[in-house]
C-alpha cells in the first residue's frame, strides 16, 4: 500500500475522534518595526564584523568529549579573512597543535608530540574547516544569525494564536497572545553557505540593555535540504554590542557527538 495513503488511514480516524471540540495553537511571525533596538544591534554587528584592523582572538577552549588540562586557542585572520592561522596552547605556553584554514582547506602544522592525541584536535579543526575561515569569523562575531539571502530571512516577534473550533472547524473563542511581552526576545531566520551547502539558521535571540550598549544571546539551530532537515548542530553565542564594538564572551558549538566551548579573553 502506498505509504502516503496508509498514513491517511491512520490519521483520519484520530482526526474524527478529536474534532468534536478541539483547540489548536498557531504561531505567526511578525516582522520587527524599524525602531526596534534589535535592528541597531544587528546593524552594528554587520558593520563591525569584517572591519577590524588586526582581526584575531584569544580564548579558553574546553570540551565535554575528553578531559583536558587548561588550554588556550589563539587565531588571527589574514588575506581579507580568507586565511585563519590557529594554535592550541598548553598551560605552560607550549604549543599542542596548530593549523591553518585557507578558505575551506586545512593545513596541519604541528610536528611535536604531546600527551593529547592529535586525532582529538582534528575533530574540532575539521569542524572549523567545514565552516571556513571567513565563515568562522561570521560565527564568532554573531553575523551568521542575521544574513539575508532569501525573502523569509529577517527578525521577527513570535505571536501565538489560540483558537477553539467546533466539529465543523468554526472558530469559537479567538485569543491572541504575544509571547515576548518584555519586547526583548526575538526569532531570526538566516541563510548561510557552508561547504557548498545552503543552510537555514533559525535562532532565538534575547537582548538586554546596559549602560554601554546591549548584552545579546543567540541560540541557533541549523537546517538544510528541501524539507529543512535538522542538522543536529547548535550554536550558542553570547556577546556585548555597542556602537563602537562587538565583544563576544563565548561561543558554544554542540552536535550529537561533541560540545566545544570557546570563552574569549581577547577579541578584535
Amino acid at each position: 500500500m502506498n505509504k502516503y495513503i496508509f498514513n491517511i488511514f491512520i490519521i483520519f480516524p484520530l482526526f474524527i475522534l478529536s474534532s468534536c471540540v478541539s483547540s489548536k495553537k498557531k504561531q505567526e511571525l511578525i516582522a520587527v518595526k524599524k525602531e526596534d533596538p534589535i535592528n541597531e544591534v544587528v546593524k552594528t554587528i554587520k558593520e563591525k564584523c569584517y572591519k577590524a584592523s588586526n582581526p584575531q582572538f584569544l580564548a579558553d577552549f574546553s570540551t565535554d568529549s575528553i578531559r583536558l588540562p587548561p588550554i588556550e586557542m589563539e587565531g588571527a585572520w589574514k588575506n581579507n579573512y580568507n586565511l585563519l592561522k590557529t594554535s592550541v596552547i598548553g598551560p605552560l605556553g607550549e604549543e599542542y597543535y596548530s593549523f591553518d584554514i585557507d578558505e575551506n582547506k586545512i593545513n596541519y602544522n604541528s610536528t611535536s608530540s604531546n600527551i593529547i592525541a592529535n586525532d582529538y584536535f582534528e575533530q574540532f579543526s575539521s569542524l572549523f574547516s567545514k565552516i571556513g575561515a571567513k565563515g568562522l569569523r561570521s560565527f564568532l562575531c554573531g553575523e551568521y544569525a542575521f544574513v539575508k539571502q532569501k525573502d523569509n530571512n529577517g527578525i521577527y516577534i513570535v505571536r501565538e494564536k489560540k483558537e477553539k473550533t467546533d466539529s465543523d472547524g468554526n472558530e469559537i473563542v479567538p485569543q491572541e497572545v504575544e509571547i515576548n511581552e518584555s519586547n526583548n526576545k526575538y526569532f531570526s531566520i538566516s541563510n548561510i553557505d557552508i561547504s557548498g551547502s545552503n543552510i537555514e539558521v533559525q535562532s532565538y535571540v534575547s537582548l538586554t540593555k546596559n549602560e554601554n550598549g546591549y548584552a545579546i544571546i543567540v541560540n541557533s539551530r541549523f537546517y538544510y535540504g528541501l524539507f529543512s532537515q535538522d542538522t543536529q548542530v547548535e550554536v550558542k553565542w553570547i556577546a556585548f554590542v555597542n556602537p563602537l564594538e562587538i565583544r563576544p564572551t563565548s561561543a558554544i558549538f554542540r552536535s550529537n557527538e561533541n560540545k566545544f566551548s570557546i570563552i574569549f579573553s581577547e577579541y578584535q
